[in-house]
């Protein structure tokens, strides 16, 4: 059961992780992995918790700003001047689109 569970949990699906089946297993590791591959495994580690946490950081922010201003009042827009509509002929011909024909 709780083998099920780990497999759904965001830490064991990081990448860069060692994962080993049993004591035996992860003696069997740490007797083969050399100290530079295991720095390399740290300093990717290190890279990817820095952008997870940039990541995290940047989303929480976004999220209080926009919960701030969800609750603020719409900006009134300025009164438009009463001017009359612009004949067809002052919009030299390009339809109601705005674009030629």
């Amino acid at each position: 059961r709780v083998a099920y569970f780990m497999e759904w949990s965001s830490f064991y699906r990081y990448p860069y992780l060692l994962n080993f089946d049993s004591i035996p297993h992860l003696l069997y590791l740490l007797a083969t992995l050399t100290l530079p591959e295991l720095l390399a495994l740290s300093t990717s580690m290190r890279r990817l918790n820095e952008r997870l946490r940039a990541d995290e950081v940047a989303f929480w922010g976004n999220l209080l700003v926009a919960s701030a201003c969800a609750g603020l009042p719409p900006s009134p827009r300025p009164a438009a001047a009463s001017s009359p509509t612009p004949s067809p002929a002052f919009l030299g011909g390009l339809g109601s689109g705005g674009f030629g024909a």
